[in-house]
C-alpha cells in the first residue's frame, strides 16, 4: 500500500504514540480503527521499519519509532509556526462569490462556505437558490460564479462547465405519515404501483423526472401521477395532499419533519444522489480558483477521515 506522508499522516502517528493506543487514537482522530491501523502500517512498510510494538492494552514504541517521533515533533512545530504565517496570508483574499444551490445540497452547502469564510474572514459570500437548469444558464453567462447541484445533470449537460464531486446523499422515498408505508423501513420500487407520484418538475431537474418514469415502467407499471412539484415546499404539501409518494435525496433537515416519514427505498438505480461543485472554466477569477482548491482539500480529508473506499 502506498502512502504520501503528508502533515495528517504525520498528526496521526504522532497521535498514536502520544496516547499510546490505536482505538483511543481514532476517536480523538474522528477516524475508524482498521482506518488509522492501516495507515500506520503503510508508514511502516514506506519506511521498512516497525515504528510500533503492539501489546494486549496498546503500542509502546520501538527506538526506530522513538527516532521517527522526534523527527515527527520538530516538523509538527515548523509547520505549526508555518501555518501562523499563513494565515497572515489568508487574510489578503478579499472579493465577492456568487454561489448558488438546489434545496439537497444546503446543508453541504453551508458546511463548505462556514469552513471557506472561516478561512478566508475578508471575503463575501452572496447565496441564490435555483433550478438546475437555470444554475447552468447563470454559469454560462457567468452572472454565477459557483453551483451546487445534482451530479447526473451536469454530466449530461451541453454547457461548457466543469465540476467536482463534493457529496452525495441517499435517494428515499418520502410519504405521508398517514400513509400505510409510513410504518415500513423501507419498500421496493415494485410495490409503488398504486401509489400517487409526486415528480420533480422537467424544467427544474429533467434527468430525475424522466428516470423515475422509466424506473417504474421497468418495475411493470407508469406511475400514477398526481402532481408535479417544482420545489421543496411543493413536495411535501402535494405527498401530504394526495397520501402520495416522492422519490428524491435524503435532506437531514427535514428528517423530523411532523408531515412526511423519509424511507429507504430498493429497487432503484441510483443508491445516492451525487452533489457537485461546478463552474465556468471561462471564469479566470482568482477568487474562484481559490474556493475549488479549498472544496478539494474538503473532499480530499472527508475521504481520508473516512478511510479507503471498498
Amino acid at each position: 500500500m502506498k502512502l504520501d506522508l503528508n502533515i495528517n499522516a504525520i498528526q496521526n502517528f504522532v497521535t498514536v504514540a502520544d496516547m499510546g493506543n490505536i482505538t483511543n487514537a481514532a476517536e480523538q482522530l474522528f477516524i475508524t480503527q482498521p482506518t488509522l491501523s492501516r495507515q500506520l502500517a503503510a508508514i511502516e512498510e514506506m519506511l521498512s521499519t516497525k515504528l510500533f510494538d503492539r501489546k494486549k492494552f496498546g503500542v509502546t514504541l520501538t527506538p526506530e519509532g522513538n527516532a521517527f517521533y522526534q523527527q515527527c515533533r520538530k516538523l509538527m512545530k515548523a509547520y505549526e509556526e508555518f501555518e501562523s504565517h499563513a494565515m497572515g496570508f489568508q487574510s489578503l483574499v478579499t472579493g465577492t462569490l456568487n454561489i448558488a444551490y438546489q434545496k439537497a445540497s444546503e446543508d453541504l452547502m453551508m458546511f463548505l462556505n462556514s469552513d471557506f469564510l472561516r478561512t478566508y474572514p475578508n471575503v463575501t459570500i452572496t447565496n441564490y437558490r435555483q433550478a438546475s437548469t437555470n444554475l447552468l444558464n447563470l454559469l454560462g453567462r457567468n452572472d454565477l460564479d459557483l453551483a451546487l447541484m445534482y451530479g447526473n445533470e451536469v454530466e449530461q449537460s451541453t454547457h461548457a462547465v466543469r465540476s467536482i464531486q463534493v457529496g452525495e446523499l441517499p435517494n428515499v422515498l418520502m410519504v405521508s405519515r398517514q400513509n400505510p408505508l409510513a410504518e415500513r423501513k423501507s419498500v421496493h420500487i415494485a410495490e409503488l404501483k398504486d401509489e400517487n407520484f409526486v415528480l420533480p418538475s422537467k424544467s427544474n431537474s429533467p434527468r430525475r423526472s424522466d428516470q423515475i418514469v422509466e424506473t417504474c415502467r421497468k418495475a411493470g407499471y407508469m406511475p400514477q401521477v398526481a402532481a408535479v412539484a417544482i420545489n421543496m415546499v411543493d413536495f411535501i404539501m402535494d405527498v401530504v395532499r394526495y397520501d402520495g409518494v416522492a422519490i428524491m435525496p435524503l435532506i437531514p433537515s427535514l428528517e423530523s419533519n411532523q408531515h412526511v416519514k423519509f424511507i429507504e427505498l430498493e429497487g432503484y438505480p441510483e443508491k445516492t444522489y451525487p452533489i457537485h461543485l461546478v463552474w465556468n472554466p471561462a471564469n479566470t477569477s482568482p477568487l474562484l480558483q481559490t474556493y475549488i482548491d479549498f472544496a478539494e482539500n474538503y473532499v480530499y480529508n472527508m475521504a481520508h477521515a473516512k478511510g479507503p473506499r471498498s
